[in-house]
Parts: structure tokens; C-alpha cells; sequence
């Protein structure tokens, strides 16, 4: 039970990063493209689509998902002490990333 538990963990982990990268690609994609300093920014702002292109912001949290499974797969290894220098850096970006979306949408 124990070792199926973690086979579907270090999956769920691997599929983060995939999961995340397709929606950093969906964010540019959906956004409204205007001239944020003229009223068309304002309409823009103003637009469901900003609001639906900010909510794949879940990407982020998904990358520091997949360091984490990462850092898990290389505990016990060499190169341990960088992974989780990487993954606590990378939950103090995404710490301080997430607050400018939630503010912007």
C-alpha cells in the first residue's frame, strides 16, 4: 500500500511541470493585448478575458508542486543540498509572484 501510495505521488509530481507549463502558455494567449495606458487598457482591465487570463496563475503553484517531487526523487542523492536550496527559493518567488496576480486580476 506504501509503495503505491508514493509511485502516485511521484506521478502526480511529474505532471506538474507539464501541467504548469501549459498554463503559462494559456495566460499570454487568452489575455486582452491593448494599450494599457489609453481607455482601451481600462476596457481591457474591465474584460472577462483578463479575468479568465489571470486564473491560470495556478501554474505556479503547480511548478513549486513539481520541485517538491523533484526534491523528494533526489533525497539521499549528491545534489540534495542544491534541490532544496531550489525548491525553498522557488516557494518564496511563487510566494511573492502570486499577491501581483491576485492584485492585477
Amino acid at each position: 500500500m506504501q509503495k503505491s501510495m508514493s509511485v502516485r505521488r511521484i506521478r502526480l509530481a511529474a505532471s506538474s511541470p507539464a501541467l504548469s507549463g501549459i498554463f503559462f502558455v494559456l495566460y499570454p494567449a487568452i489575455r486582452p493585448a491593448s494599450d494599457e495606458s489609453s481607455l482601451l487598457g481600462a476596457e481591457a482591465f474591465a474584460s472577462f478575458s483578463w479575468v479568465l487570463a489571470h486564473s491560470p496563475v495556478m501554474a505556479f503553484v503547480l511548478l513549486a508542486q513539481g520541485l517538491l517531487g523533484l526534491y523528494i526523487r533526489l533525497q539521499g542523492t549528491t545534489v540534495e543540498c542544491r534541490a532544496i536550496q531550489a525548491l525553498v527559493l522557488s516557494w518564496i518567488g511563487v510566494g511573492l509572484t502570486l499577491p501581483c496576480y491576485g492584485a492585477e486580476t
